[in-house]
């Protein structure tokens, strides 16, 4: 999975670049098919306006995206690392779902 990490109108150290990269790849365990991985930050319009994390995986037709903010970066990263586990986890059960017909119906 490629993941680019992104930073608006803030500055992305390199150690929290790679933290990101890190769990983002770790989010393929869920669901493997994901071919590209987004991470943005951005900075709030204010002085005391928390940093936002969003986590966008796009592949096979399906988009997952999820976003968090906090004070700190790497605490939004990891909240928005962690709704888009579940909402990775949904996706799978979802599909796996769809694929099986359903046992134990009765007969029309």
């Amino acid at each position: 999975m490629q993941v680019e990490v992104i930073g608006r109108r803030v500055e992305v150290p390199e150690q929290l670049r790679n933290a990101a990269v890190r769990k983002v790849t770790q989010l393929d365990k869920y669901l493997t098919g994901m071919d590209h991985g987004e991470v943005i930050f951005t900075d709030g319009n204010g002085h005391r306006a928390p940093v936002g994390c969003e986590v966008k995986l796009e592949g096979k037709g399906h988009v997952v995206r999820a976003s968090a903010s906090g004070h700190d970066p790497a605490l939004a990263l990891d909240e928005a690392v962690g709704r888009a586990s579940v909402q990775m986890a949904r996706l799978k059960k979802r599909l796996v779902d769809r694929s099986r017909p359903r046992h134990g119906a009765a007969p029309d």
